[in-house]
């Protein structure tokens, strides 16, 4: 009895075992592609949340910024219109003052 491997038999386990090989290394090429992608979304998600977040930053800000303009403004306004009714009691005061020097020249004729 010859116990040899049959030359056909053995060409056809390597063959196998290249295919399987193949095989492998194909499941860890597509393993290492699907990582790959689900690390490049997961950094595209975190910079989209990081926008997001400056982007509500600097909306509050701008809505600090306006609200701290108008009380300026409003400021301003009070004082423009203080001014305004200050200028019209010391012309009230000059006109009030006119008359009465007016009514002391009358009643002195």
């Amino acid at each position: 009895i010859d116990f040899s491997p049959d030359p056909a038999e053995e060409v056809r386990r390597r063959h196998e075992a290249q295919e399987r090989r193949i095989q492998r290394e194909k499941a860890a090429d597509q393993r290492r592609r699907d990582a790959e992608r689900e690390r490049k979304a997961k950094e595209a998600d975190e910079e989209k949340a990081r926008e997001r977040q400056r982007d509500a930053a600097r909306a509050e800000k701008e809505k600090e910024r306006l609200k701290s303009q108008a009380k300026m403004d409003e400021r301003k306004e009070a004082e423009a219109k203080a001014a305004e009714m200050e200028k019209r009691r010391r012309l009230m005061e000059k006109l009030r003052k006119e008359e009465e020097v007016r009514r002391k020249a009358v009643a002195i004729e």
